[in-house]
């Protein structure tokens, strides 16, 4: 099935269009993926900084354990997770595994997104050491959330992306229907222009559109419909006075291609077979024409090969040979016609 290029224009288009929008749609929620991470970051880090310095006053006098049920009622979500980490008894392969609980234990803030072993999750940590007498480390608190959040933040806005990218199709398809209608009106111009010539109708021309290419192709079709035109017109003079020469001359003309089919023929060809009569058959070698069963001179003119005695004989290739039609005998004067005029040089004539 044969598509136009109106069609293969808007397809292209809307296919340009939906990759722009898919690869823009990762892009945006990769962006806002990380924009959601970070603001769980900070959320996370200020609430175990706020907890850090709620916990100053209670560093060495009272164990991080004892105060641990206090510090889960300021967790703001069920997810949530706060843990006071003392000091003391802590291994360095638990703590490299934990990168926020290091730098915590060393005297800073730290943030960290990972999987969590005791959740089977990946969460957004961060930790904040809690300061004791001498500024000397007595714990760390940490403060985790769901990396889930995120991407529950992000399907909540899945519908707002999904009706954005629809819009956008519906636009592009607006636009890529007109512009490929703007880029196709030329074309199909240019096409009703080469119908009509090729019924003969010469009066049409393409039109010259504003576009450099489109403009060019139509001015190129209207400059070969004229040299065309003007071709046509040369021929039809010179035949017209062809014609006319082989109208006006008193010897039958007959004009035939190389396959021998006929092209001319003049007037004089018509009266000469309209006196002669009508002709017999030509496929029938049992019919004789007058004067050749006697002897004689009533020879008749073939069209190839040398004549065997008699009517009906056959030339030296095995075909019967058949008598023009209409034509004089030897030796005798045609009425209407001059003597001396016979094209006896491209026939041979038989005898008996």
């Amino acid at each position: 099935m044969m598509r136009s290029i109106r069609w293969k224009l808007t397809s292209s288009y809307l296919l340009l269009v939906v990759l722009v929008l898919v690869i823009v749609t990762a892009y945006v929620a990769q962006a806002l993926h990380r924009s959601y991470v970070n603001t769980y970051a900070y959320v996370v880090a200020t609430q175990a900084k706020v907890i850090s310095l709620m916990m100053r006053e209670y560093a060495g006098k009272r164990n991080l354990g004892e105060l641990q049920p206090m510090v889960q009622t300021l967790k703001w979500r069920q997810e949530a997770t706060i843990a006071l980490i003392d000091a003391t008894g802590h291994s360095a392969a638990a703590l490299a595994a934990a990168p926020e609980l290091e730098k915590a234990f060393a005297g800073e803030e730290a943030q960290a997104v990972r999987f969590d072993p005791a959740t089977g999750e990946t969460r957004v940590f961060a930790a904040a050491p809690i300061l004791g007498p001498n500024n000397r480390v007595a714990g760390v608190v940490q403060v985790s959330a769901p990396e889930a959040w995120v991407w529950r933040q992000l399907r909540r806005m899945a519908p707002a992306l999904g009706t954005a990218s629809l819009l956008g199709l519906v636009a592009a398809f607006i636009v890529g229907t007109r512009l490929s209608r703007r880029i196709t009106r030329p074309l199909e111009e240019l096409g009703h222009a080469a119908e009509r010539i090729s019924t003969g109708d010469f009066a049409g021309r393409a039109p010259v559109d504003e576009t450099a290419e489109l403009g060019r192709l139509g001015r190129t079709f209207n400059t070969m419909t004229d040299r065309l035109q003007q071709t046509i017109g040369e021929i039809t003079t010179e035949r017209k006075k062809l014609e006319a020469i082989v109208s006006g001359m008193t010897d039958a003309v007959v004009a035939t291609d190389r396959h021998g089919r006929l092209m001319l023929l003049n007037p004089v060809v018509h009266r000469v077979r309209a006196r002669a009569g009508p002709a017999r058959p030509r496929d029938d070698p049992r019919r004789p024409a007058a004067g050749d069963a006697g002897g004689g001179d009533g020879a008749r003119p073939c069209h190839r090969g040398r004549a065997a005695p008699g009517i009906g004989g056959r030339s030296r290739r095995g075909s019967p040979l058949r008598p023009l039609p209409g034509r004089p005998r030897r030796g005798h004067r045609s009425r209407g016609r001059p003597p001396g005029r016979h094209r006896a040089a491209s026939e041979r004539t038989a005898t008996p």
